[in-house]
């Protein structure tokens, strides 16, 4: 029985919570309207932000320029953004250059060897030149070191293709005096003594021609993996501003506007009672 009181009273209750928000409609339905038209100001008023992205997969054979965490350092370190600033005629102090680089860029790791690289600005144009001059010196920088190495590489190549040349030469020699040792006056034991002598030095030409070998086609294998730094997704001007979300703004604009609207209606009856 109580049970049955208690639902009739709750009922009662919201009927009168309902009669309450009909009869001040419109004083809800202004405060509704007017966080629509707060939002619709607060996205007339805020200056669009555009934001340029690249995606970069690192070369494997850069030295330091290959390790990620010194390439993520790099592409954020001051230097880079503070040239390009120049270049483009933009005045900072170094203050407000280090805050303009810390708001602005942003660099994310997708993979091992994978970033994600991103710049904002108030000017689509100068995002994306912001950010393609941000790549293009760490790109240069990177290929240099790239260059270096490989040239490294084959130089070692040449040396060692001297050697077995060397080898191979020293070889033949040798063959040759082994099958003129036949003909050579002297003891059995003493061309016992020089062939065995000249078997052993073979034997260690040998291994060692064969050690270069190997070494060889090493280097050939690492120098056909070496890839340079890509620029898989180059940097772009985008049109869509990525702030003020405007949608979003009006949106909860409106909630709020509504929300504050039902807060008004309820707090004036209370007042009034």
């Amino acid at each position: 029985m109580e049970d049955n009181n208690q639902g009739d009273f709750e009922e009662i209750d919201l009927k009168e919570y309902l009669g309450l928000l009909v009869e001040r409609r419109r004083l809800i339905i202004g405060i509704f309207i007017l966080g629509i038209l707060a939002g619709t100001l607060v996205n007339f008023l805020a200056e669009p932000v555009y934001q340029s992205d690249t995606i970069i997969k690192l070369s494997n054979s850069s030295g330091k320029y290959s390790n990620m965490n010194y390439a993520k350092q790099k592409i954020k370190s001051l230097n880079y953004i503070e040239e390009i600033t120049k270049e483009l005629n933009l005045s900072y102090t170094l203050d407000k250059l280090n805050k303009f680089r810390e708001n602005n860029l942003k660099v994310d790791k997708l993979e091992d060897d994978v970033l994600a690289i991103s710049f904002k600005s108030n000017d689509p144009q100068k995002a994306k030149q912001i950010l393609s001059g941000i790549i293009d010196f760490f790109k240069q920088e990177s290929l240099s070191n790239f260059e270096r190495l490989k040239e490294e590489k084959l130089d070692y190549l040449e040396v060692i293709n001297e050697e077995i040349s060397k080898l191979a030469e020293d070889l033949k020699t040798s063959n040759k005096v082994v099958a003129e040792l036949k003909n050579l006056e002297m003891s059995a034991g003493d061309k016992a003594i020089i062939s065995n002598n000249l078997n052993d030095r073979w034997s260690n030409m040998q291994e060692i021609k064969v050690s270069l070998i190997n070494n060889k086609q090493d280097i050939i294998a690492q120098i056909n993996n070496m890839e340079e730094l890509e620029i898989i997704n180059p940097p772009m001007a985008s049109q869509d501003p990525i702030k003020p979300k405007r949608l979003l703004n009006i949106v909860i604009s409106a909630l709020l506007g509504l929300f504050i609207g039902i807060f008004m209606s309820l707090f004036l009856e209370f007042l009034e009672q």
